[in-house]
């Protein structure tokens, strides 16, 4: 059987299984956050994984924050931008997003809409992308208006990469903060994080071939987050509850083998013009979604736009 379902769910690499083993076998286990000596070796090993994920992601160490996922991180910098507006009496109380979203960003979305906030949904052009123009005018005109925007740098069903940078520019302009979802973008291209000068991304470790259940947040003024877990202040008060620190280590593992890894794409990428010539070919009446617009090589898609809605 062929697994063909990366952009759902990676399995474990094989760097992540031998560090696993080695890593059961050998200990230590306790609780991250206690003052004995296995405490503090332990915290130490997840923090040597938090200094890794931040040097491979292009990122300052406290810019990392260990969450259980891309949807706990999407949700933590909606919580964190708009639980201070009252959107029945601030002005600035809409969301920007579109209908390629992820349901974790449109449902979140949603869920701000019933306490008052508004939703300006961009238009999605044939070629997968959204309508820059249209975005840079609502902005241009309503920018008092937006609360946060929300874009995923790339879609995980056509893989069709969205003008992330151009987004960030203009929401740069208005200052208004930035989400973008990166969680089929990191470990299928370069990505830098404080390159991009983005507010806030997300991953999980499950699309990257670590654990499930693990995740980063990456912020670009960690000041700003408010957590969505009080607990007991772990994470520097980002996110409590005692740190899943062998999931955040494979982490690491799984992120600091990327380089390598992505050398690989441009092979990839010809690799999938190649399959994709050859359905072509048996079935002529077939569109490749995205076949136009930057894509990650990692992704083909050939039915259509899958759209969530904004409505």
């Amino acid at each position: 059987m062929i697994y063909a379902d990366y952009n759902g769910s990676a399995p474990l690499t094989r760097e992540v299984k031998d560090y696993l083993v080695k890593r059961l076998e050998k200990g230590p286990f306790a609780n991250p956050n206690a003052i004995h000596y296995l405490g503090s070796k332990t915290l130490m090993g997840m923090e040597n994984a938090r200094s890794v994920c931040a040097k491979i992601l292009g990122a300052d160490i406290p810019q990392i924050v260990f969450t259980s996922g891309a949807t706990e991180g999407i949700t933590t910098v909606f919580h964190s931008v708009l639980s201070g507006i009252n959107p029945l009496e601030n002005a600035k109380n809409t969301i920007v997003t579109c209908g390629l979203e992820h349901s974790a960003v449109i449902n979140t979305a949603q869920y701000y809409k019933t306490l008052g906030f508004d939703i300006y949904c961009i238009p999605v052009l044939e070629n997968g992308q959204i309508d820059l123009t249209a975005f840079k005018t609502y902005m241009d005109n309503f920018q008092s208006k937006v609360a946060i925007v929300a874009i995923m740098a790339a879609n995980n069903e056509t893989g069709v990469i969205q003008p992330y940078n151009e987004i960030n520019s203009i929401c740069q302009k208005y200052k208004v903060p930035y989400l973008c979802d990166t969680t089929q973008f990191i470990g299928k291209t370069d990505f830098h994080f404080k390159n991009s000068q983005i507010d806030y991304a997300v991953t999980s470790g499950h699309k990257l071939g670590a654990m499930t259940g693990t995740g980063i947040l990456l912020a670009k003024e960690p000041t700003t987050l408010k957590a969505l877990i009080i607990g007991g202040g772990q994470e520097k008060g980002h996110r409590g509850g005692t740190q899943n620190y062998l999931g955040n280590e494979t982490l690491a593992v799984a992120l600091h083998t990327l380089p390598e890894l992505l050398k690989n794409i441009p092979t990839l990428s010809k690799k999938r013009d190649e399959f994709e010539a050859k359905i072509k070919a048996a079935h002529p009446e077939v569109v490749i979604i995205g076949k136009n617009s930057p894509r990650l090589a990692t992704t083909t898609y050939k039915q259509g736009v899958k759209s969530h809605g904004c409505n």
